[in-house]
């Protein structure tokens, strides 16, 4: 059924969004540190490290998801918006 399908997909979304902030914020694990397998717990360890932000890193991803939402719908069709980001 339809809400399971949404249920499902938006959840999983979710998750790989949280698994994805740590690369997109440019933070390195410190020596003898583990990262967290839990979702909340990933937030909780993204707040506590946000000093460690790696400012190169964020200043390349942030333009590319932005380009990735606001590619013209037009173009889209003919050259998908993750196509411009890799390149």
């Amino acid at each position: 059924p339809y809400p399971v399908t949404m249920g499902f997909t938006s959840g999983i979304a979710v998750v790989i969004f949280t698994q994805q902030i740590k690369d997109i914020m440019g933070l390195q694990l410190v020596e003898g540190e583990t990262f967290p397998g839990h979702c909340f717990e990933q937030w909780l360890y993204y707040g506590e490290h946000l000093g460690l932000l790696s400012w190169p890193t964020l200043a390349l991803a942030a333009p590319c998801v932005a380009l990735m939402f606001l590619w013209p719908k037009r173009l889209g069709r003919r050259l998908p918006a993750s196509i411009v980001v890799l390149l």
